[in-house]
C-alpha cells in the first residue's frame, strides 16, 4: 500500500518538474527505523499506529510529520459459524476498553492515534 501511494506522489513531483521521490522498501520496520535514525533515509511512509510507535522507540530522535489520511480500521478475523466464539471475542476486547485496560495497552505502546471506541463484530454494536 505504501509503494503505491508514493509512487502515485512520486508521479506528481515528477509531472510538477521536481525530482521523483526515491524510494526504499526494507521488509521489517525495525530496518526502516534504523535507517532513519542512521541518515540512510530521510522519511518514512506506514500506518499512523507504526510510525507513532517508531517515534516512541526512538527517544525524540524522529517525529511526526502531517497528519493520518486513509485511516481504516482494523479487526480480528475468527473462523465463520464457529458457534459464540466471534462473540466471545467481541465482549472480551469491549471489557478491555471498558475497565481501562486496552487505553493502557495503546498508550504504552504510543498507538493511541489508532484507538477504536467500541468493539463491534462486523461492522455492528455486539
Amino acid at each position: 500500500m505504501q509503494v503505491d501511494d508514493l509512487t502515485a506522489r512520486s508521479d506528481k513531483c515528477t509531472a510538477a518538474g521536481k525530482p521523483a521521490i526515491n524510494q526504499q522498501p526494507f521488509q521489517a520496520q525495525t530496518d526502516v527505523t534504523l535507517a532513519l535514525t542512521g541518515k540512510r533515509a530521510q522519511g518514512m511512509l506506514a500506518d499512523s499506529p507504526v510510525v507513532d510507535y517508531a517515534v516512541a522507540q526512538t527517544n525524540g530522535q524522529l517525529e511526526v510529520v502531517g497528519e493520518a489520511y486513509d485511516t481504516a480500521p482494523y479487526g480480528i478475523a475468527v473462523p465463520k459459524g464457529d458457534g459464540n466464539y466471534a462473540k466471545a471475542i467481541q465482549g472480551a476486547v469491549q471489557a478491555l476498553m471498558t475497565d481501562g485496560t486496552y487505553k493502557a495497552i495503546v498508550d504504552k505502546w504510543s498507538v493511541s492515534s489508532g484507538a477504536i471506541n467500541e468493539s463491534k463484530i462486523n461492522g455492528a454494536a455486539g
